[in-house]
């Protein structure tokens, strides 16, 4: 064979096994310093053939770690997690625009032209990568990926004593009292202080069930937002019936029975009447006073006897403890600190003042001045009709 012909075949020979390595540059410059960021950088850390994909994000994050690049790690990286439900948009690196893409129930995502992703339980800089390395070689060259939360969003299902119970998907900031609202609310019966909130949590290796009791009741009483937990993603909200209705389903009729039916403890109510604007019966509340309630009732009319409230408590002997209050004593010495509190199944009565003589005899006048002007104008009435 010519020398000629065996240097060729040689050259060929030296040429694949360079491009098979990564290329000829590698072997040209082998010395060469890379920076950081680059591809080529990532690639002699990984100690992978840049023609094929690394394995995962992880091992991503692991070399950029080793290069001493922190910029990847976001904040938002840092804080949200994608959930089901959650409205993303992604733009690939042959994309000019944003694609728009809602992770399903499951927590996947579809692309087009890549196929399905697992998105919920990463953060938005773990999908990029998990994107990124599914790409081919010649579009992971071009241009990173993109994603960005457009709208945040979970399932929460709600069941139990709801006008339309199931799977909704909600609002990230929706309250356990929004969710109700949009299961269309709950129907009369159902109790209040007893909502629980079924929750899973996972771990690395196994899940726990955790329950979460909500008092509506005292979020409606005292207003307090705090008491109200926040949901999470697939909460399952389940909204219990009192014993009360019964056990068997009715559905001739709307069901409509007496309150006293559906209260289990009229005993612990606070009962206000006498000489108020408004006479109720309040469930008890801790830390409230006889002033307090007194406001709750719509205050006092003008005849009420501040001076001798009775405060009567009905004793589990049967027999009544009466105690009188002297609420003007209170106010006219600004001592609101030691005004009585007012405990369940207690009866708040405001009597009217006692009337002096001389204001009977005032208002006796009065009263007597009324009808006779009215007589009056009777008769006069009369006799002007007669003389027509």
């Amino acid at each position: 064979m010519p020398i000629r012909q065996v240097i060729v075949l040689l050259f060929i020979f030296f040429g694949s096994v360079t491009l098979h390595a990564g290329g000829i540059e590698s072997v040209l410059k082998p010395d060469i310093e890379l920076e950081k960021d680059s591809k080529e950088g990532l690639d002699q850390v990984l100690n992978l053939d840049r023609l094929n994909p690394p394995v995962s994000a992880e091992e991503y994050k692991s070399a950029q770690l080793q290069l001493g690049n922190m910029d990847f790690i976001s904040a938002e990286e840092r804080t949200y997690y994608i959930t089901a439900g959650d409205l993303i948009i992604i733009k690939l690196p042959n994309e000019e625009l944003f694609q728009e893409y809602e992770v399903n129930f499951e927590g996947y995502i579809t692309l087009p032209t890549l196929g399905n992703f697992k998105a919920e339980g990463l953060t938005i800089g773990e999908l990029e990568k998990s994107i990124f390395f599914r790409l081919p070689v010649y579009l992971r060259q071009m241009n990173d990926v993109e994603v960005q939360i457009k709208q945040k969003k979970k399932y929460v299902q709600v069941l139990g004593y709801v006008e339309l119970p199931g799977w909704y998907l909600v609002a990230e900031n929706v309250s356990v009292q929004g969710a109700l609202s949009i299961a269309g609310g709950m129907i009369d019966g159902s109790i209040l202080n007893e909502i629980q909130i079924y929750r899973t949590t996972y771990s690395l290796k196994s899940s726990e069930l955790k329950i979460v009791l909500v008092d509506m009741f005292q979020f409606q009483t005292t207003t307090d937002y705090k008491i109200l937990p926040q949901l999470k993603s697939k909460d399952i909200l389940v909204v219990p019936m009192t014993p009360r209705m019964g056990t068997i389903k009715r559905s001739l009729a709307p069901i409509d029975p007496p309150k006293e039916e559906l209260e289990t403890d009229t005993e612990e109510k606070i009962r206000i009447a006498g000489q108020v604007y408004k006479p109720s019966m309040l469930e008890p509340i801790k830390g409230s006073n006889l002033l307090d309630l007194l406001i709750s009732a719509q205050g006092t009319l003008p005849d009420a006897d501040l001076a001798h409230i009775f405060l009567v408590k009905k004793l589990k002997d049967g027999k009544y403890r009466t105690r009188v209050i002297d609420l003007e004593g209170y106010i006219k010495e600004k001592n609101f600190q030691d005004i009585p509190y007012v405990g369940a199944g207690e009866t708040i009565f405001v009597p009217e003042k006692q009337k002096t003589w001389l204001q009977k005899f005032w208002r006796g006048s009065m009263d007597f001045l009324k009808d006779f002007m009215y007589l009056v104008s009777a008769f006069t009435t009369l006799y002007l009709l007669s003389k027509q």
